[in-house]
């Protein structure tokens, strides 16, 4: 499995964000494509804006570019490798459910998780089988656990980048 560079990733986050539902999803698409060029620019520039800070960057000014959006729709990030160790998913349940703890009354949620690849598969290390295996298996517990974290009526939209 090839892993995307976060320049690809954020491209994709951008489009996929473009098909949320609003009245101006082509002004608010143009605009986002401006900030994507921002992010691609300092990128290229310096060390550059890390994918954690420009995703999560991005969703918010899709919400805040139309204010529909904005009052239907509740956003958290959570960056997996603000886990202190990786030791599966025992160690972050706790950060897991506070972050889902932020979202619970609303009818539509997006909750972006980025890092998670990064936090099984260290930079240096090779993504093997058993690796590929362990980040399905953690990837479908957290989709589990927000599932029943959340009232059968909302609408939860998880992105994995």
């Amino acid at each position: 499995m090839r892993k995307r560079s976060g320049l690809e990733q954020l491209r994709a986050l951008n489009q996929l964000l473009c098909q949320i539902g609003g009245s101006d999803a082509t002004e608010r698409a143009a605009d986002a494509e401006v900030a994507y060029r921002y992010f691609a620019n300092q990128n290229q520039c310096a060390e550059g804006v890390s994918l954690q800070r420009a995703a999560s960057a991005l969703v918010r000014l899709h919400l805040e570019l139309d204010p529909a959006l904005a009052g239907r729709i509740l956003f958290e990030h959570w960056h997996a490798g603000e886990s202190v160790e990786w030791g599966g998913p025992l160690w972050i349940r706790p950060i897991l459910l506070r972050r889902l703890n932020r979202l619970a009354g609303a009818s539509a949620v997006l909750f972006l998780i980025t890092g998670l690849r990064e936090a099984i598969c260290p930079k240096g290390s090779r993504w093997t089988r058993q690796r590929r295996t362990e980040y399905a298996r953690v990837r479908h517990w957290i989709e589990s656990i927000a599932a029943r974290h959340h009232p059968e009526h909302t609408r939860i939209q998880m992105i994995v980048l």
